[in-house]
């Protein structure tokens, strides 16, 4: 692999005919997380998750519901990433009620350190201004933080999670 700026890999909108490494990368970014916390993963909830993961986005690229993006080395996609649109209640700080949820950014391994996820979360922010959604959400992994911290993203401090099943 030749050593490019992060500026010299095209980065594109993502398609329905990217959805197959779009969930390649959704799957390996959580084979990473999990390998590095020791966690199991079951076959069984993988493909189902890989099933649905697919189906979200045969359904919410074309609809608009979920934007996503890709990086490319010589047509190979070696960064990908999204965002989703969602719904939620207005609050003080933001009386819209449409929330964005960036999720699923992964670089391959041999592309890492380029700056290519910084620049999909910078593009996705970039739509969500321009749609006028305040609101961002994602969930970062241990390595992701330091980047979406360099953003400006913070975590807080005032939300749960309940599991039902």
């Amino acid at each position: 692999m030749k050593q490019n700026t992060r500026n010299e890999f095209p980065i594109r909108r993502g398609s329905l005919e990217d959805i197959p490494i779009l969930v390649a990368h959704h799957s390996l970014m959580f084979k990473e997380i999990m390998m590095l916390k020791f966690e199991p993963f079951n076959a069984v909830q993988w493909e189902e998750m890989e099933k649905s993961y697919t189906q979200k986005l045969q359904i919410e690229l074309p609809s608009g519901i979920c934007r996503a993006w890709v990086i490319e080395d010589n047509c190979n996609i070696v960064a990908s990433g999204a965002v989703s649109v969602t719904t939620n209640v207005p609050v003080p700080a933001d009386s819209s009620y449409h929330v964005a949820y960036i999720h699923s950014i992964y670089t391959d391994k041999a592309y890492r350190k380029m700056g290519l996820a910084r620049r999909i979360v910078e593009t996705a922010i970039h739509y969500c201004n321009l749609q006028g959604i305040n609101r961002l959400l994602l969930n970062a992994s241990d390595a992701g933080r330091p980047i979406y911290e360099a953003i400006g993203f913070r975590p807080v401090d005032n939300a749960m999670r309940l599991w039902i099943a």
